[in-house]
């Protein structure tokens, strides 16, 4: 037998349509040379100074979350081969092959 197994991505991307209302979190997309510096101390000391939400949007979000361009989900390949030769009725002989790989781990 085989598969792949993959894990979960970060619960914040499947869940903040159900939990947020927008007034806690703001959505903003940088790239390239838009894309600040990360301070996360100053963010932490002092929520005004995050970047992205425009000035007199409302409350500033309550926590900055980053992904990576290169963000894949893990994935686990498994496969078994296994063969079993019965000698007699209380003696058997068996041979097994057992693949693991792992990848974006």
């Amino acid at each position: 037998g085989g598969g792949a197994f993959a894990s979960q991505l970060n619960y914040y991307a499947f869940i903040t349509n159900y939990l947020y209302t927008g007034q806690s979190l703001a959505s903003v997309v940088l790239t390239g040379d838009d894309v600040p510096r990360p301070d996360f101390v100053s963010y932490r000391n002092d929520p005004a100074t995050i970047p992205g939400v425009p000035a007199g949007a409302g409350p500033q979000p309550t926590r900055v979350a980053y992904n990576a361009e290169g963000l894949r989900t893990p994935m686990t390949w498994k496969a078994n081969i296994s063969y079993n030769k019965f000698l007699s009725e209380r003696l058997r002989v068996g041979a097994s092959f057992n693949y693991l790989y792992v990848n974006n781990n």
